[in-house]
């Protein structure tokens, strides 16, 4: 079992019996086998919330399928983002950097984000790919897009810590 990170308690409103406290964080999570022969890795890197879908040698990258809620509509922009569209405002997932680890070397690998539908999207890879090698796919969610709501709110102050956590003071009406 791993060590949270951290421990965070949610005291939210008046009514007691919906606080939540001693709630753990964690550096990364990994889940295992999502799809046959693909494991899903959450982290934080670089000031963002990062995942990695770790697809090893001859498992099948097409079998990942990801499905929003049907009030979040997906979409490709012109730079190639992943743009979810929500009540609350848009969201980007940056291209998404697709390589495979030969030794020390890094090889990177051509591919893109699929839309299956209006709500669910893949990856389309190169075919040209090494099946004998792991592949990673490294989208990167850009999340200062999702800072803020439908209503009032005003940050007071904005702080980046050693390592590379933000916080953010101030108060909402959302």
């Amino acid at each position: 079992s791993q060590i949270p990170s951290a421990i965070f308690n949610y005291f939210i409103g008046d009514d007691q019996t919906q606080w939540v406290s001693e709630v753990p964080a964690y550096d990364e999570i990994t889940l295992h086998q999502l799809y046959s022969g693909i494991d899903l890795r959450y982290y934080g890197a670089h000031s963002r919330l990062e995942y990695d879908f770790q697809v090893a040698p001859g498992a099948d990258p097409a079998l990942i399928c990801i499905q929003y809620a049907r009030n979040q509509t997906l979409s490709i922009n012109a730079d190639g983002q992943l743009v979810i569209a929500t009540p609350l405002g848009d969201l980007a997932e940056n291209i998404p950097m697709i390589y495979q680890l030969d030794g020390d070397k890094r090889l990177k690998v051509a591919g893109h984000y699929r839309l299956i539908d209006d709500h669910t999207f893949g990856f389309e890879i190169s075919p040209s790919y090494r099946r004998d090698l792991p592949l990673i796919i490294d989208p990167v969610l850009d999340y200062s897009t999702y800072v803020g709501g439908t209503a009032n709110d005003f940050g007071r102050a904005i702080a980046i810590s050693d390592a590379g956590h933000a916080y953010i003071t101030g108060f909402t009406a959302s």
